[in-house]
């Protein structure tokens, strides 16, 4: 047998094989280089059916896929190379030629900073394949939340994931008692605390024998931190 029309070999030479499997061997067959064959003779005279045989490698001679595109080879029977576009890019994949591929855009972010929405301001986004990052921000009295991811990185596919979000700063509750020149806060009104961006206030007083140094009512920062308390002075 020395001839098979439906894996498309060009040229055979298994003349030695007369009986049905016995092995012979295809040294130029389309696609593969020195293939395995086995005498079919249950299809007719002159077939076999490829066993194995090494590849040859469509890209073994480096062709010229374009920017953003890579070579695949196409396995046997078939021969040749196709380019395809890489991850981060778009285009159709070309046979036996260069492809013509586009980069995917991470799109720019200018969102602004208010209350519970964080902002960025710098954030040119660009091509995926420069691994854009943002970094977010948040307005006075407010901080990224705990846990949240800042700065975000672009994905291969053009896509930013959720931004982070903003929570309040919060002021903590003051309980101190008066005594002596430690200034406290009346056992009816002790100071909360609360959200930075209200501002919270504390007033002080001292135990009998004692008055303030300083005014009484000292008020939280955008931070959260109060200031120092006022001190209480023999008077």
């Amino acid at each position: 047998p020395n001839v098979d029309s439906v894996a498309s070999i060009a040229s055979v030479d298994c003349a030695a094989a007369t009986t049905n499997g016995a092995d012979c061997t295809v040294n130029d067959a389309t696609g593969y280089s020195g293939a395995t064959v086995k005498c079919d003779t249950s299809t007719g005279s002159g077939s076999y059916t490829i066993v194995a045989g090494s590849d040859i490698d469509g890209c073994s001679s480096t062709p010229a896929c374009g920017t953003g595109a890579s070579c695949h080879d196409v396995a046997a029977p078939g021969t040749g190379y196709t380019c395809k576009c890489n991850a981060g890019y778009t285009g159709t994949d070309v046979t036996d030629g260069a492809a013509t591929c586009t980069e995917i855009q991470c799109a720019a972010i200018t969102t602004i900073a208010s209350t519970t929405t964080a902002g960025a301001d710098s954030c040119s986004g660009g091509g995926v394949s420069t691994d854009p990052t943002c970094t977010f921000n948040c307005a006075a009295s407010y901080e990224i939340a705990s846990g949240a991811t800042n700065p975000i990185a672009c994905g291969i596919d053009g896509t930013w994931p959720t931004s982070p979000a903003c929570v309040e700063k919060q002021c903590p509750a003051i309980t101190t008692t008066a005594s002596g020149t430690t200034a406290g806060v009346a056992n009816s009104a002790p100071c909360p605390g609360g959200g930075a961006a209200s501002s919270p206030t504390c007033a002080f007083i001292c135990e009998a024998g004692y008055r303030l140094s300083a005014s009484a009512t000292i008020t939280c920062g955008a931070d959260g931190a109060w200031p120092s308390a006022p001190t209480c002075v023999d008077g």
